[in-house]
């Protein structure tokens, strides 16, 4: 409640070649420090509010080309923050979490991250949808002994999907068996992260199938999804398939 007074340095360049920069020199009357170049580290997309103010994606940090870490977490730099308790909302793909950072410089950085606690059932249930349903299309393509640029609902799926899919195939043909039914039971979601950004989904499916050798076995797995979660979770990749056995 009490005025004071805080001196402000002119920075000598430019910010984005136009807006003079200033920073914070004096601090005593709050009796707080500040930390230079704090950085969040976050899920692409997601938007991050400090201390009631939006940050803006022109905080982004810059990839570097060598890059080649598989990480599609973002790194957002804030050039100059206040040494205190600070309140910080993180909203990616429907789920919103609210933070209290202490901001100092042995904690310059903070990497924030999202798991099944943070997303509603309706958000969890169209997860499970959308692998239930690229699960039971990729089952039947092998039953259909359809090539994997043939299944409409793969279309989305990537290179990796497509050798784990195609290696599959080559099994039964290995074994001169094939698939020839595939029922989904049940299915449930038992994980959800985003420890390297990336949207993972692991389901736990219940199934009955039936090969050329075998008649109506019943099984469960796990198998392990990533979605696109701009696009209503669309899957992007099947990190495995359902286990049938050839035998």
């Amino acid at each position: 409640k009490n005025e004071v007074t805080i001196k402000l340095t002119k920075g000598s360049e430019k910010k984005y070649l136009f807006f003079d920069s200033w920073s914070i020199t004096d601090t005593s009357s709050f009796g707080l420090d500040t930390v230079k170049q704090y950085k969040l580290r976050v899920p692409a997309g997601t938007k991050i509010t400090y201390a009631g103010i939006n940050v803006k994606d022109s905080y982004m940090v810059k990839e570097k080309d060598s890059d080649e870490n598989d990480s599609n977490l973002k790194e957002y730099e804030l050039p100059q923050v206040f040494s205190a308790k600070t309140k910080v909302t993180f909203k990616f793909a429907g789920a919103s979490k609210e933070e209290e950072l202490t901001p100092s410089p042995s904690y310059s950085t903070y990497t924030i991250y999202f798991d099944e606690d943070d997303f509603s059932e309706k958000d969890t249930s169209k997860m499970l949808e959308a692998s239930k349903k690229v699960t039971e299309a990729v089952m039947k393509g092998i039953i259909d002994g359809k090539d994997f640029k043939d299944i409409k609902e793969a279309k989305t799926l990537d290179e990796n999907t497509k050798e784990i899919y195609d290696n599959k195939v080559k099994a039964y043909k290995r074994t001169n068996k094939s698939l020839t039914a595939f029922e989904l039971k049940d299915a449930n979601v038992t994980n959800i992260s985003t420890t390297d950004g990336y949207l993972r989904v692991t389901v736990r499916l219940n199934y009955k199938y039936s090969t050329t050798s075998i008649k109506d076995r019943n099984y469960t797995s796990t198998v392990y999804f990533t979605m696109n979660y701009d696009k209503d979770f669309e899957v992007i990749r099947m990190s495995s398939i359902p286990y049938t056995s050839t035998y």
